[in-house]
């Protein structure tokens, strides 16, 4: 069912699936994808009324959108999620905070075997994803309606686009996704409500359950 939400109610969502996951495992498993995803999150996780209630010694965070970089280009993904979330995360306070457990590639492979590098993050990789946050624009929303039956069940892809290898969050890991939410940009301002429907088609072809849409003035 496709729910549309401001992304105020983010954190508020979060937390419930939160409480919900935690409540039957020891360890809460999301996945991250997009720099648009993580700079909202920077916002939303972060504020003290929020922050204060998430279990972070029990998340454990994949980012599956990423630049094969190393991680302190500005095109890095982990390199962003790393300066916006986790360095004020776990040094608040002025000293030293247990924070999430956070997967990244091996950097020590870029230019010698990406690969390799996308064999080793497929690997450590659940099947199951209690949470998919992505974001969703017209390059993304094409990609994804031009998978071929085998990135469909692929966990991860890996593109090169411009001569940078950059790997991408693959059909088999959106559509095992227990729980699955879209962060929209919309470059004329309006919010999901007044969006049409071309990009939902990604969300009805990989999964008819728990995904939520929230619209983002651009």
């Amino acid at each position: 069912m496709d729910t549309p939400f401001n992304i105020s109610q983010l954190g508020e969502e979060i937390l419930k699936l939160q409480k919900q996951i935690l409540d039957t495992n020891d360890k809460f498993t999301v996945g991250i994808s997009g720099s648009m995803v993580i700079d909202q999150l920077s916002q939303i996780l972060l504020e003290p009324s929020i922050c204060k209630q998430i279990q972070w010694s029990q998340w454990e965070i994949f980012i599956v959108q990423e630049k094969l970089v190393p991680f302190h280009d500005p095109r890095s993904q982990y390199g962003m999620f790393k300066g916006l979330i986790l360095d004020p995360l776990v040094h608040e306070g002025n000293h030293l905070n247990l924070g999430p457990t956070v997967f990244a590639f091996n950097e020590s492979l870029i230019g010698r075997d990406e690969g390799k590098i996308i064999n080793e993050l497929n690997s450590l990789l659940p099947e199951h994803l209690n949470l998919l946050i992505m974001d969703m624009d017209d390059e993304r929303d094409s990609k994804l309606q031009e998978y071929d039956n085998h990135e469909l069940e692929t966990k991860l892809l890996l593109l090169k686009q411009g001569g940078t290898h950059e790997m991408l969050a693959g059909g088999l890991l959106v559509k095992n996704a227990e729980n699955v939410f879209t962060v929209e940009m919309r470059t004329d301002g309006t919010n999901i409500q007044g969006m049409g429907g071309k990009n939902k088609w990604a969300y009805r072809q990989f999964t008819d359950k728990n995904s939520h849409f929230i619209g983002v003035s651009g």
